[in-house]
């Protein structure tokens, strides 16, 4: 049977990563999570398996794409696209926002 690389989804198909899916889970009502670190260690799979345990709406957005100094509107438009792609979830996330907090 071959590997199959893309991320997982279930949380038997991740071997010993229980900590850091509880670590993630109590991360999550921060006002925004970074999941970081080396290429291919299963950073996508341990934010699904844990998103997927949470079972509330969540929109994931994948930051590689943004040069080294961006700019807001750089930002903001990654924000749009993440949302729009999820647009069957967007509507479940703006019904469970409660406020939304500017600094200028």
């Amino acid at each position: 049977m071959l590997f199959d690389e893309r991320p997982k989804e279930s949380k038997e198909d991740l071997y010993d990563r229980e900590g850091e899916i509880d670590e993630l889970k109590r991360a999550i009502d921060r006002p925004l999570v970074v999941l970081r670190g080396i290429r291919r260690i299963g950073k996508t799979s341990v934010l699904k398996v844990a998103l997927k345990g949470l079972d509330r709406p969540s929109v994931v957005m994948d930051a590689r794409g943004l040069k080294t100094n961006y700019g807001r509107r750089e930002l903001y438009s990654m924000f749009a696209r993440a949302l729009s792609s999820s647009s069957d979830k967007l509507r479940d996330l703006i019904s469970s926002v409660r406020g939304i907090y500017h600094k200028a």
